[in-house]
């Protein structure tokens, strides 16, 4: 388990080898979605985790390529 605080840490840290990622998409440095598409392109399996819940940015997360998504706060 290792853990990222913003796009370009994730960036630097995908040098090993996951095959999970849990990202939240409100990354303090860059848009969360540019960082899906490049899991995605290294073959990660990812989990959204964010407070947004509005259904159309669901459907447009898992359309970009997540594979699930959890709403905050979750137990």
């Amino acid at each position: 388990m290792d853990i990222a605080s913003s796009y370009e840490e994730a960036i630097y840290k995908m040098n090993s080898l996951f095959d999970l990622a849990l990202l939240d998409i409100n990354l303090p440095d860059k848009d969360g979605t540019s960082l899906l598409a490049t899991l995605k392109n290294k073959d990660i399996r990812v989990i959204i985790t964010t407070v947004k819940n509005d259904e159309s940015f669901i459907i447009e997360a898992l359309d970009s390529g997540a594979d699930d998504y959890l709403t905050k706060p979750f137990n």
